[in-house]
């Protein structure tokens, strides 16, 4: 392996970067993937987010093809990737702001430094692409919750002429990052971590078990029905902490003074939400089914309307037809009277002749 090029110091601009941990997620299941298959290559993929300045957002991630140390670019399969990403996420534009790579726990190589380097060149539209380095060597080291996260981030060192350097002196150096999620992204950790620390607490809890008690192995009935137990006790838990909050909200509003025009807008929605919750209470059940009834009458009746609608316009049609058939009969009796009238249709008598 080649010697590590980054600098040990942290960088003193203010340059930040923040990631998402969609990243993070991402670059472990490539990283568990690649492990399980047993592939080969290096594993490395493209950062997508924004750069405004000095702060750096990575928000999504996915693999890169790397052909001799470096990214192929005979194939359109990165470029079509960042179209894609660039179509969905319109808003904010996500561009390529960086990579991400495994690195060792001293910095990253000389044959990722040429790697950079060619990123750099094939998008000159990112002032700065960071380098994100996953540590595989730490994971072994992490014990607990507390354990620090096996990434660094780091930022190229150019030099005078604006060029990387490889040789010599060191061309990466490390840069404070964080971590940001949002509201979507928070559904995602949640359920991962729910998982995780399921799988923790089953893992512990067997190696605690007398190897002579009996094991108890859960059907797949009895587990959905925990999980779905879990997933409406987990509803109600939040729905409780929601009607804590409005409680707190409507008690900081002082009984004297009249509400803002900020307040105004929450105590309209909860106003709104008093509303709909009052079709579900037990005392007004009788209510909802008059009403429920009242709708099936509604619809039983327009449907025997409909059927009524139906036959008169069969009965309709049949009096057409009836009225057709009948002026055909009395067209046949009038001229069987004028032949009655001259003769027959063989002996016919001319008028003229009488």
């Amino acid at each position: 392996m080649s010697k590590a090029i980054a600098a040990p110091t942290a960088s003193e601009s203010e340059f930040k970067v923040s990631l998402h941990p969609l990243v993070l997620i991402t670059v472990s299941d490539l990283i568990t993937r690649h492990n399980l298959r047993h592939l080969e290559g290096p594993i490395a993929g493209l950062l997508l987010g924004q750069q405004q300045g000095n702060v750096v957002t990575a928000e999504h991630a996915f693999t890169a093809k790397i052909k001799d140390g470096l990214l192929d670019e005979t194939q359109d399969w990165t470029s079509i990737r960042i179209a894609q990403y660039k179509e969905v996420h319109q808003n904010p534009i996500l561009e390529v702001v960086g990579w991400f790579t495994l690195c060792p726990p001293e910095g990253p190589t000389a044959e990722q430094a040429l790697l950079h380097k060619q990123l750099s060149s094939m998008h000159p539209d990112t002032p700065s692409p960071v380098l994100v380095a996953i540590h595989p060597q730490e994971f072994a080291d992490m014990q607990g919750t507390k354990a620090k996260l096996p990434v660094s981030v780091y930022e190229s060192v150019p030099e005078v002429d604006g060029s990387m350097q490889v040789d010599g002196a060191a061309s990466f150096r490390p840069v404070p990052f964080s971590i940001d999620t949002d509201e979507t992204e928070m559904i995602a950790i949640n359920y991962i971590a729910k998982g995780a620390g399921s799988a923790a607490a089953l893992a512990q809890d067997t190696s605690k078990k007398d190897k002579d008690a009996p094991s108890t192995t859960l059907t797949s009935e009895e587990e959905d029905q925990i999980s779905g137990i879990n997933t409406r006790l987990n509803s109600v838990r939040m729905l409780k902490e929601r009607t804590d909050l409005m409680s707190r909200f409507i008690q900081s509003i002082p009984p004297d003074a009249p509400p803002t025009p900020d307040h105004m807008v929450h105590l309209r929605n909860i106003q709104a939400l008093l509303t709909r919750l009052s079709l579900l209470d037990p005392s007004t059940t009788s209510n909802l089914q008059q009403g429920s009834q009242t709708q099936s009458n509604d619809v039983a009746l327009q449907s025997i309307l409909s059927m009524f609608g139906q036959d008169i316009q069969g009965l309709s049609e049949l009096g057409r037809k009836f009225s057709t058939v009948e002026q055909g009969r009395q067209g046949r009796h009038k001229g069987d009277s004028s032949f009655n009238q001259f003769g027959s249709r063989g002996n016919f008598v001319d008028p003229i002749m009488l």
